[in-house]
């Protein structure tokens, strides 16, 4: 596994977790059959959401933003969780999918 050293340091961690995660599902060859592929690497970003951004505490979090009347951005969430400003979109998505259900 090769991680650009040219990423930033949250980046490296989140493309390190992506792949680690990969290596975990053991899921060899996916790259040669596209759909299974694209799929796969939606199931792997989800999962990298959910460890670097736990539900729990990221609930925690958007609970006490909007409770002190402050907005809750990616950019906020990035920042307490030290994540790149992408990956929040993902995981308060999911927290909104879990709070429907």
């Amino acid at each position: 596994m090769v991680i650009d050293p040219r990423l930033g340091r949250r980046a490296r961690h989140e493309a390190l977790a992506h792949e680690l995660i990969h290596l975990e599902r053991g899921l060899p060859g996916v790259h040669e059959v596209p759909l299974i592929e694209e799929r796969e690497e939606h199931r792997v970003r989800r999962e990298v959401a959910v460890r670097c951004l736990p539900p729990e505490m990221l609930a925690g979090f958007v609970r006490r933003r909007l409770c002190s009347d402050l907005p809750v951005t990616p950019r906020d969430v990035a920042g307490e969780f030290d994540v790149t400003e992408d990956l929040p979109e993902l995981a308060l998505g999911l927290l909104a999918m879990e709070d429907d259900t």
